[in-house]
This record gives structure tokens, sequence and C-alpha cells, in this order.
């Protein structure tokens, strides 16, 4: 290796230290700052107990095929409401990192989606932030969305570090994912039901014409109406995989941690797909 090569290699593995470094003082800064002015309010445990947000929008739901719910930290609950519009409801309590840096709800309507979603300001809420200050921070905040009986398209929603709670209603497709939260879904219909945690557990009813669940780490749990039909193939890399209905397997896989169960049960009308690599599948009736 020539003398330049050598160099360009420690300049270059400088730079990135250098980066590194002064991202962590500007995570560290506002921390700092947001102790000073206020913002963390430490309760008798000694954990940030935050400050409150209380915020309400709506949308007429004329015109709207999809509705799309994106948030960071704060928690998903979809639940069937009533009137012409859908609503949205962000309250609870959270640590920001300074006063202007509270989450704030957004409800607009682009072409015929609907988008609702939490938008912060600041750059301190990105994961190094997460990491350095897990301990003391503190958000129980709830994103809380309505969706009208008569609106029967399709809803996406997406979470970072959210559960994602999604109640009775008639959907054409249904998509759900969250990097690191729980999933559980209530006597949901949809054409089309996909949901994907990467680090969590999935509990769904459904009657939905077909699923697909998967997850990294967690356990999946289906629960179906004992008259369902479908074919099912399940796999789990590291966990066990049941099914309480009558199936009539194609094949089945148990090596080692490793199990599969692929078949149909009665017509095979319907589709489930689940796939986990450290957790157990689990097919039940509802």
């Amino acid at each position: 290796m020539s003398t330049l090569t050598r160099f360009a290699i420690v300049t270059a593995m400088i730079a990135v230290v250098t980066l590194a470094i002064a991202g962590i003082i500007g995570v560290s800064t506002g921390a700092f700052r947001a102790m000073a002015t206020g913002a963390f309010r430490f309760n008798e445990a000694g954990r940030a107990s935050g400050v409150a947000v209380d915020e309400r929008k709506s949308l007429p739901i004329a015109g709207i095929n999809h509705i799309t719910v994106k948030s960071v930290s704060e928690n998903i609950t979809i639940r069937e409401g009533s009137g012409e519009s859908v609503t949205a409801w962000l309250h609870g309590n959270v640590s920001p990192t300074s006063p202007d840096d509270r989450p704030h709800l957004q409800v607009n309507q682009r072409g015929d989606t609907a988008e609702i979603r939490i938008e912060r300001h600041q750059l301190h809420q990105h994961v190094a932030f997460r990491v350095m200050y897990f301990g003391g921070m503190h958000n129980d905040a709830v994103l809380e969305v309505g969706i009208p009986k008569q609106y029967a398209g399709k809803l996406t929603a997406e979470g970072v570090s959210s559960d994602i709670t999604l109640a009775s209603h008639h959907y054409t497709e249904v998509v759900l994912t969250t990097i690191s939260g729980d999933i559980e879904t209530d006597a949901v219909k949809a054409g089309n039901l996909t949901l994907h945690t990467i680090s969590g557990d999935v509990n769904a009813h459904s009657t939905s014409d077909r699923i697909a669940v998967e997850t990294v780490s967690g356990d999946i749990r289906l629960g179906m109406p004992p008259n369902t039909e479908f074919a099912l193939d399940a796999h789990s890399t590291s966990g066990d995989v049941t099914c309480d209905f009558p199936i009539t397997l194609t094949s089945s896989h148990a090596d080692g941690g490793e199990h599969s169960l692929v078949g149909t049960v009665r017509s095979g009308k319907g589709a489930i797909t689940a796939r986990t690599v450290s957790g157990d599948i689990g097919i039940t009736r509802s």
C-alpha cells in the first residue's frame, strides 16, 4: 500500500470520527438546552414527565379513497368514527428537546388521499438522541384517528417506535407497518391485509380475504372465525407454528428451531402468509 493511499485512508477515518463527535456534541447541546429552558420536567422518579399536547383536526371524507397515517414515537389508534369527516386527535405528554420542538398534528388532502402525520422541527428527535437519553425521555402521547362508517377505501399506517391498534371496519386494503412496536387489529375486514413490524408482536383478528403478516422478532397470533376457508403458508426460523383449524397439509417442517406449515383449510378460498424469524406463529379460532 502506497504512502498516498495510507494518507487518504487515515484522512477519511479522521473525517468520520470528527463528524461523529460533532453530531454527539450537537445532540447533547440540544438536550442541555431543553433542560435549561424547562422543556424537560422531571417527576419524583427522576424521569422527564414532559409537557402536554392536545390537537384536534378533521377533513371531509368526500372524494377520499386513501387515508395515510404517519407517526414517530406516538402510538396510533384507529377506530370507526361518526360523521362525514376523518378526524385526528393528538394528545398526551411528551418531552421535547426545546419549547419549539413539540410534535404537531398535520392533516391535509393531496388528490384523493387524506394525509395525517406528526411533524417535528428539530433534529434532536432522531435516533442518536433517543439512544443517548432514552432513560430520561417520556412520551405517552397517542394519535387517535376516527374513520367515518361510510369510508371503504385504502388505509395505510406507518410508525417508528409506535404501537398500532386498528378497530373493526371494512376497507378495500389495509397496510400497517411499524419499525419497533406491536400491531393489533380487531375484526378488520379487507380485500388485502398486510401487517409488518421489525421488532414487535402481531395480534390480529380478521375476516380479510388475503392476509400477509411479517415480523423479524416477535410472535404472530391470528384469530379467524370458525368457518373460515384459507390456504396457509406459515414459517418461523426460530419458533413453533400451530394451526387450530383442520388443515390438509401440503408440507410441514420441524428441524431444530425452524418450523413451517403449508396447506389448505377447507376450500382454501382465502390466503394467509405468516413469517417470523424469532417467534411463534399461532392460527386460532376466534
